[in-house]
């Protein structure tokens, strides 16, 4: 159940107004429902293990619009319900103790929610609305993950590429209601938009960790993501599709005091490859898109008996200014933290 209000406060007359609200006005309810059934199943001795398993999901929605000076729908409630099967099937091959291969195919179902159907936010000069017209997403993935295990296992390797088509993908476009293509909001005229269900999308990607045993107290990891998402209508880029991120670190542990050195980056994202509307928040970038970042990192412990932990870490050694991306609030400076820890 979601009831959504918002008031106007006049600071010359200290008189309160009703304002537009975030949600529908009217109040709204949603219910979800799923049954689910799956199966494991081992082969060949553990080499070979298969698992499936298929899912029921229903949902249902209702939401009311009571009339308000600010905008007028061309309808004053959603009554919305649908229902879908999915199932995945994966198969996890070892052929030997240094190798492991995953290997699945799945369908998945989301049904739009009270935010999909009823939102209403300005943001950038944008400002979305209401609509009554939203079908159901659906996925269909694939994906092949990779282990493999070098020098009794000292050194792992670690590769994921996965492929998802998203049908009737849920995206902002430009509208009109009541024949306008724009709304006053606090002051000023923002563009309409609606969400829509596009044809399809596409997003595929890929991930890369490795780690190393260097010696009995030390190690290193790195890991390394990739993600590609893309609107086949209107050949469009897809949006909330960040860039290349990841971390590199070592460590150092003696059972007592443990110290670690790490990095975060960010790779930068183009202007090109921003999503239409304001979700990827590209007025926070730069004219060329989200410049790319990284940080400098340390963090230390040691235990005082067996109860007992001290803790000290500085995060962004260097105090670089970055902003994450999508954010419109810049990242903490180099900051210390210290920290006591008892057990019990």
């Amino acid at each position: 159940v979601v009831e959504s209000t918002a008031k106007i406060f006049n600071i010359e007359t200290r008189e309160f107004s009703t304002g537009p609200t975030r949600y529908p006005n009217g109040g709204s309810t949603m219910s979800t429902a799923a049954a689910y059934a799956g199966v494991n199943k081992d082969l060949r001795e553990n080499k070979i293990l298969v698992n499936a398993g298929l899912r029921y999901s229903f949902a249902s929605l209702s939401a009311a619009f009571v009339p308000n000076s600010f905008y007028e729908l061309p309808f004053d409630e959603i009554d919305f319900s649908n229902g879908a099967l999915s199932g995945s099937i994966g198969l996890i091959f070892r052929p030997d103790s240094s190798w492991q291969f995953n290997v699945s195919l799945g369908s998945g179902y989301r049904s739009p929610n009270v935010d999909d159907f009823g939102k209403v936010r300005e943001k950038n000069g944008l400002v979305i609305v209401p609509n009554d017209f939203l079908q159901p997403e659906y996925a269909y993935s694939a994906d092949l993950n990779i282990h493999k295990w070098f020098l009794d296992q000292r050194i792992q390797i670690n590769a994921t590429g996965f492929y998802t088509l998203l049908q009737n993908a849920i995206v902002p476009r430009d509208y009109a209601l009541n024949g306008d293509d724009s709304l006053f909001v606090e002051g000023e005229m923002a563009r309409i938009q609606t969400n829509v269900n596009a044809q399809s999308a596409v997003v595929w990607g890929y991930y890369l960790g490795g780690k190393v045993q260097i010696t009995k107290n030390l190690n290193a990891q790195i890991n390394y993501n990739f993600t590609y998402g893309q609107e086949t209508e209107g050949d469009l880029p897809m949006a909330h599709i960040p860039p290349v991120f990841g971390s590199a670190s070592a460590t150092y542990n003696t059972g007592r005091f443990r110290a670690s050195l790490g990095s975060l980056f960010n790779g930068s994202k183009v202007l090109e490859r921003y999503g239409p509307g304001s979700t990827d928040n590209l007025i926070e970038g730069l004219e060329t898109g989200t410049p790319g970042w990284w940080t400098l990192n340390t963090t230390s412990s040691y235990y005082i008996g067996d109860a007992i932990e001290v803790q000290f870490a500085v995060d962004n050694i260097l105090d670089k200014h970055y902003k994450t991306f999508a954010s419109a609030i810049s990242a903490p400076g180099r900051n210390f933290i210290i920290s006591l820890r008892a057990t019990f």
